[in-house]
């Protein structure tokens, strides 16, 4: 279970950030009209470099490098988006949300229940390879050979 919630985020978060990439344009007109109070100048620069952050953890986790941190920071990447979906809803903006760019990923329409679904789906994505590592074909995972050799009781 670790390997496939480590390799699903993997692939989502990679995904959502090489979409976010083809159309930054898109992506800050976005979060400007989430009107969380930021300003402008942080809004254009978390377009730029968000993106970068979702690639980072996403390739860390497809490879299975530092997964554990790989999985905190996407989690708390899911809460943040969960609590910025909450505000929205909370204030009634009907906002879309190119968050795989011009695809339309389970969800579509403003962002809204769908949207926090997906999002707390991933975050328990998260919490499954912060707490059981990064499961088969990691990066650093012991081979069976030496996990076999640890568990022996003449080794």
């Amino acid at each position: 279970m670790a390997t496939f919630s480590r390799l699903l985020l993997a692939a989502i978060l990679l995904l959502s950030g090489t979409m976010k990439l083809r159309d930054p344009a898109l992506f800050a007109h976005a979060l400007v009209s989430f009107r969380l109070g930021f300003s402008e100048a942080f809004v254009e620069r978390s377009a730029l470099l968000l993106p970068w952050l979702e690639l980072t953890v996403g390739g860390a986790l497809l490879l299975g490098w530092k997964a554990r941190g790989a999985a905190l920071l996407s989690l708390a990447l899911m809460l943040a988006f969960a609590g910025g979906i909450l505000s929205l809803m909370a204030r009634g903006l009907d906002v879309d949300c190119p968050c795989f760019g011009q695809l339309k990923l389970i969800c579509s329409g403003p962002l809204g229940v769908c949207h926090l679904i997906r999002n707390t789906v991933l975050g328990a994505l998260s919490v499954i390879v912060l707490m059981k590592g990064p499961g088969r074909f990691a990066l650093g995972a012991p081979s069976r050979a030496s996990r076999t050799a640890l568990n022996h009781p003449l080794a």
